[in-house]
């Protein structure tokens, strides 16, 4: 009895190997390449660009592998690649995928080997991945690969050489364009002013890299090439400046653009603010009217006139002054203000100008005599009570001192 059951387990044991052989065991049957499609940045890693299924049959005994395949770099720039590599997974999940072998800097047709042995019946994967340069073509690129003819090298059950299906699927991967916009803005310190001032123009700078450059115009000629702001003293009245920049950033697109214009007002030519005065009269008798006429530079268009009497504010006005209530010793001047946007200055003080004001007892008796009587010559005499040492005499004929 006990023999027996020896032998009833040595069957059993033995049929669970064979059937163990049978799950494990297979051949190479078939081969599918499927293409992975997306964009891409700069500097990524671990891109996947496409992967193929390898698929087994089922067999009594023995296993299958691949020890080698081809793909062709089709459509992509080679130098938007540092490095190619073959993972491998049994699903068709990147996740989890095991690196199997690589290429630094791949070109044209490239070999990898995976050296992978032991398949049975069910599927494994493969997968091509792209390391991306960190600095690719401005403009972005195609990322895209297909597998060489006759390039999948199968070991073991059904080894030979194969080209899988659909080699050359359609699609592919792109990478990010890079381009960037610059652009460039200027401001003046001013735009109205007066003729001969000179002005700062400042330009404002997006993506302009580390050193722009700059071309600065005045209606339209050129009229200076710098790394900086432009100033100048010679601008006229309807002047329009404006500004070039050129990048040097890498990828600027386009690398030269043109800033907004600035029209510029001249308002007039700069002066400096005078004035002088003249008395119509500065020895008086009492109540007699005296005029104050200023003198001024034609430049001060807008003038106003603060006049003064002894340093006290008497009267403002836009012109000449008239009074007839100095006394003797009185000082007159004049104190300028100008709104004018060109003047140097606001203000300007005026000479002064001391008045003599006879007092009543120094009026002269007028006596007349003629040599006829027709009226055709006549001789005025004047005396005085106290005419002092050296007197003098303003002689009035019909009010109009003569």
């Amino acid at each position: 009895m006990k023999k027996n059951s020896t032998s009833v387990l040595l069957r059993l044991l033995c049929l669970f190997i064979i059937l163990v052989n049978a799950a494990f065991a297979g051949q190479y049957s078939s081969s599918v390449c499927y293409q992975l499609t997306g964009t891409v940045s700069a500097g990524a890693k671990n891109q996947n660009i496409l992967y193929l299924q390898l698929n087994g049959s089922s067999t009594s005994s023995g296993t299958w592998g691949v020890s080698a395949i081809s793909f062709t770099m089709a459509n992509t720039n080679s130098s938007d690649v540092t490095k190619a590599k073959l993972y491998y997974n049994t699903s068709n999940s990147f996740t989890g995928s095991i690196i199997k072998d690589s290429i630094a800097n791949p070109t044209g047709t490239i070999t990898l080997h995976p050296n992978l042995s032991g398949f049975g019946i069910n599927p494994r994967y493969l997968f091509l991945v792209y390391d991306i340069s960190s600095a690719p073509a401005c403009a972005g690129g195609v990322l895209d690969a297909s597998v060489a003819a006759n390039s999948l090298v199968i070991t073991g059950l059904g080894a030979g050489s194969y080209t899988p299906t659909n080699a050359d699927p359609i699609g592919n991967r792109n990478i990010l364009s890079s381009l960037i916009t610059p652009s460039v803005t200027i401001s003046a310190s001013n735009t109205t002013i007066c003729q001969g001032a000179a002005l700062t123009f400042t330009p404002t700078v997006v993506n302009g890299g580390t050193s722009p450059s700059y071309k600065w115009y005045v209606n339209n000629i050129l009229a200076t090439t710098n790394a900086g702001a432009f100033t100048s003293s010679a601008l006229t009245n309807g002047s329009v400046v404006k500004c070039e920049m050129t990048s040097n950033q890498n990828c600027a697109s386009p690398a030269t653009v043109t800033s907004n214009e600035i029209t510029i007002i001249v308002a007039g030519v700069s002066v400096t603010p005078s004035i002088s005065i003249a008395a119509s009269v500065t020895a008086i008798c009492p109540g007699t009217s005296v005029v104050f006429t200023p003198t001024i530079p034609s430049g001060i268009t807008d003038p106003t006139y603060n006049w003064y009497v002894n340093n006290v504010l008497n009267t403002t006005n836009n012109g000449a002054f008239s009074t007839t209530s100095l006394v003797n010793g009185d000082v007159v001047k004049c104190v300028l203000t100008t709104a004018n946007a060109c003047a140097i200055a606001t203000t300007a003080a005026s000479n002064s100008i001391a008045v003599t004001v006879y007092s009543a007892s120094h009026v002269a008796t007028v006596m007349a005599s003629f040599t006829n009587a027709t009226g055709i010559s006549g001789k005025f005499t004047a005396t005085s009570s106290s005419p002092g040492a050296s007197p003098q005499y303003q002689w009035y004929k019909n009010n109009v001192g003569v």
